[in-house]
């Protein structure tokens, strides 16, 4: 026995004074006990005792090992949780105290070990048929030798041996499957022994007797697929069977190893499914010509308002080839007049294309006659079929010349353009209506002199265009630019005087005073012209209004140059805009500019996304000012808040808040403009953190 001088007792009675730490002789506890148990058996290990009887046992327990639980400390119940080999010891830590004839206690600490061995309790697996059919199971059972013991035991299975390999499977339950003829040894183990338990099972050979195949009335379309499948009796016979076309041509149809028939023409075939030992099953298929059917028309029968290079077309649901009455396919006018073209196949389609364009708002009728076409497989389509259809008018040809300035400079190129690229276009130069006998336009048509050009376009299927007819005058008068030009639309037009400037000096001409400057959607407005230099300014009584499109006309003849040369009618816009309106800078973070049109614009530091893990919070830095609501009639910024007033009276709050800024009984951040109020807010202000 062991002590421990310097051992604490749970409970001490004795006052700190009267305390007397002595060394205590070894003493022995009693004899400790073998135990030879079952896994899962409980038992009762010794209480402990001292050999002195001066000596007082004050506390003691004992301690689990990896294969033993302690159920019950006070009563030393322990029990084997799980099978081991060997000895395991299970230690009793005992606490006491010797007590003189003084009243003196010395107090100590023992050890005591009780020797657990655990006792086998072996398996035995057995089967009720020591022999099985292939695709045949059987569920093996297990015994042990104390099964008041093996409640809930784990069984594990093997296959030991297989002859050939992977003639057998066992399932984790020990349900044993055959797969193929042959011999195997499985075992079994447990967790409540060490002994391995083994039965041998062998699989025999089932012989085929019938082989069925389905399905019993099989047809398949030519070009078409028909999977077939194959059973074999009896029962836990092989499923493998060889497929093959036991009668038949393959022109007609084939089977692959998987069973699958492919259809290629009309007829009738037999196949056949052979087992492993040569018996064999037989059906019959039949292969027939998928329906021969119209799919589609273009365009569709009886349509309307068809342009008048359609080329009409009938498809079919197989692929065509000509028949007997294929060249008395026909498009006819609703007169009665055959209209020349080519018939042609393509694919499953019959395209007719007309030799020329068809005449505009004309009914024509497109007929294919019964056995016209045929199939693949020489089968006729037996129908007449006719597509009505009537086309509507002409498009008509436009015509443009570029420049459109009438004085330009000698050397200058006259453009035409046609918006059909392919049209002819022909001109006269002496103001003499154009026919298509007239010169050919190819090339751009080089200023030299000054001409009355005419010009018309054709194209067969179009309408002519209407004649261009536009005066060119050789002139040094040209405009260099107009001010303003829209080249800034954010720029305040409020005290502007519009000008065009010249390539020459120039002075006011007869119809200087047609000169007009007008608002867009509105009227004409009082102005002033100034002819200065090589400049027209067009200088307004009133201030232009904000927000308007305002439009300069400049007729012919409006100046000259002092040779006598004048300018070419000119016009152009320009609109007072979309200026900025308002402007809030009370942020130390943000700045927000109000244009007319109600946009409101941002740019500076825009919080982002709350708050960061450290406390921070994020931002997103707005280098130039970028469009962030619409409909916004008044803003305002705060210290770290934001406000704005929608045009339906809606109040909008974002930015960060600290004391109740947004007014929707809370303090959280938001990224996004929030709705705080509906209707009826006229105006906003925002403070340092305060909103009114």
């Amino acid at each position: 026995m062991k002590t421990q001088n310097n051992f604490r007792p749970k409970k001490l009675w004795h006052k700190i004074t009267l305390l007397v730490i002595a060394i205590v002789s070894v003493y022995s506890p009693v004899k400790a006990e073998d135990f030879n148990k079952y896994v899962g058996e409980s038992f009762y290990l010794p209480f402990p005792k001292l050999s002195l009887s001066n000596a007082a046992i004050y506390d003691y327990n004992y301690e689990p090992t990896t294969h033993i639980d302690i159920i019950n400390q006070a009563y030393g119940e322990a029990k084997i949780s799980s099978y081991f080999t060997g000895s395991e010891y299970v230690t009793c830590n005992i606490y006491y105290y010797i007590q003189s004839p003084s009243g003196y206690r010395t107090y100590g600490r023992t050890i005591e070990s009780h020797r657990v061995t655990c006792r086998e309790n072996n398996i035995t697996i057995s089967s009720p048929k020591s022999e099985i059919n292939v695709n045949e199971g059987v569920q093996l059972k297990y015994s042990f030798n104390n099964s008041y013991y093996a409640p809930n035991p784990q069984v594990t299975y093997e296959i030991a041996s297989a002859s050939p390999s992977g003639c057998v499977s066992v399932s984790y339950s020990g349900y044993v499957t055959g797969k193929s003829a042959g011999i195997a040894t499985i075992q079994a183990k447990s967790n409540l022994g060490s002994n391995v338990s083994a039965v041998t099972i062998k699989v025999c050979k089932v012989d085929p007797t019938n082989v069925t195949i389905t399905p019993y009335a099989a047809s398949v379309y030519c070009d078409g697929a028909q999977q077939m499948y194959a059973s074999v009796d009896p029962s836990g016979a092989s499923q493998n069977v060889t497929w093959s076309l036991f009668d038949g041509y393959s022109s007609i149809a084939t089977i692959n190893s998987s069973g699958v028939v492919y259809g290629y023409s009309p007829g009738e075939i037999t196949v056949k499914a052979t087992a492993e030992n040569g018996i064999y099953g037989l059906r019959n298929v039949t292969v027939k010509e998928p329906p021969f059917t119209k799919e589609s028309t273009i365009p569709s029968n009886n349509a309307t308002e068809q342009n008048v290079f359609i080329t009409p077309s009938i498809t079919f649901s197989h692929t065509l080839y000509k028949s007997t009455n294929f060249d008395n396919i026909t498009l006819k006018s609703s007169s009665g007049e055959s209209i020349d073209g080519a018939v042609k196949m393509s694919g499953k389609s019959i395209v007719f294309s007309p030799s020329r364009p068809l005449s505009a708002n004309t009914k024509y009728t497109l007929t294919l006659p019964a056995n016209s076409v045929k199939n693949k497989w020489g089968t006729d389509y037996r129908n007449t079929i006719t597509v009505a259809f009537s086309t509507g008018n002409l498009e008509k040809l436009t015509l443009s010349a570029t420049p459109s300035n009438k004085f330009v400079k000698k050397g200058a190129e006259v453009k035409l353009m046609s918006n059909k690229s392919n049209s002819a276009i022909y001109y006269t130069l002496d103001g003499t209506i154009p026919t298509e006998k007239s010169a050919r336009y190819t090339n751009a048509i080089t200023m030299n002199n000054d001409i009355e050009l005419n010009a018309i376009a054709i194209l067969e299927g179009y309408e002519k265009s209407d004649i261009l007819h536009k005066s060119y005058i050789i002139s040094n008068v040209a405009v260099v630019d107009v001010f303003p030009n829209d080249e800034n639309p954010l720029y305040k037009y409020a005290d502007v005087i519009p000008s065009i400037n010249y390539s020459n000096k120039i002075e006011a001409s007869a119809n200087a005073n047609r000169i007009t400057l007008q608002c867009v959607g509105g009227g004409e407005l009082e102005k002033r012209i100034v002819v200065c230099d090589s400049a027209i300014y067009i200088i307004p009584t009133e201030p232009l209004e904000l927000g308007n499109v305002y439009q300069i006309n400049i007729p012919a003849n409006a100046v000259r140059t002092w040779q006598g040369e004048y300018n070419e009618s000119a016009k152009w816009s320009f609109a007072t805009g979309n200026f900025v309106k308002g402007i809030s800078s009370r942020s130390s973070e943000l700045g927000m500019a109000l244009k007319s049109d109600n946009s409101m614009f941002i740019w500076g530091s825009q919080y982002s996304n709350g708050t960061n893990t450290d406390g921070s919070y994020e931002y997103n830095v707005l280098k130039t000012p970028i469009k962030y609501l619409s409909d916004v009639i008044e803003m305002s910024s705060g210290y770290m808040h934001y406000a704005a007033i929608k045009t339906d009276g809606s109040l909008w709050m974002w930015g960060r808040q600290y004391c109740g800024e947004f007014g929707n009984n809370s303090s959280t951040a938001s990224v996004q403009p929030l709705k705080v109020l509906p209707n009826g807010v006229r105006s906003v202000s925002a403070g340092g953190q305060t909103t009114a």
